[in-house]
């Protein structure tokens, strides 16, 4: 298939850890997470070393952050994750759970620094739009003017972000933290989280 069919991009998720497997041969390919937008299987793009100590380390129902490619086929619409780090959601629980120190490097070289920009993305799309985006759109500048926080923020309306049954979609930059069915009354709580 031709790349114009596909359309990839970077994701991150957080969530607790269901499991590792394949069906094929049993061995950890691949695993299972839950999140507040459900539950989703991701492949490890992993080598056999690191997909081991992953299993080691991690036990279902741990809270993870995994992060890699997504690719989406544009034809099928059949949504392909492929997770290319898998951490425990703290990095307290990281140095605690990894004898190596390369996990903890990444995930301190991972964090955003605290003077980069703070953009808040809000699809603008038809769905999102009907469902809510431009009250979340309005609620976020009048919150942020109020805070005085109007000058480290950007609010950036943009296209569709392919989840528009779960709209209106949110996602804070640089951490890239997604939120779907985002309501005007949970933009305190975003400010106060990510602000």
């Amino acid at each position: 298939m031709g790349k114009s069919h596909q359309q990839v991009s970077k994701f991150a998720l957080e969530g607790r850890l269901l499991g590792f497997f394949d069906k094929k041969n049993k061995k950890a390919k691949q695993l299972g997470i839950a999140t507040t937008e459900g539950i989703q299987t991701i492949d490890l793009s992993l080598s056999k070393k690191e997909r081991a100590s992953l299993s080691d380390a991690l036990n279902r129902g741990d809270r993870i952050r995994v992060s890699g490619k997504r690719k989406l086929n544009l034809k099928t619409g059949k949504l392909k994750l492929k997770a290319r780090q898998v951490l425990p959601a703290s990095p307290a629980e990281i140095c605690q759970q990894y004898t190596s120190a390369s996990p903890c490097q990444l995930e301190s070289e991972t964090a955003p620094a605290p003077d980069k920009p703070v953009k808040i993305l809000i699809c603008q799309k038809s769905d999102c739009r009907k469902r809510g985006g431009k009250a979340v759109c309005q609620a976020l500048e009048e919150s942020l003017r109020e805070s005085g926080l109007q000058d480290r923020v950007k609010i950036k309306a943009t296209g569709c972000m392919s989840r528009c049954k779960l709209g209106p979609n949110v996602v804070v930059m640089p951490d890239k933290t997604r939120y779907t069915k985002f309501k005007p009354k949970e933009v305190p709580e975003l400010i106060a989280k990510h602000l």
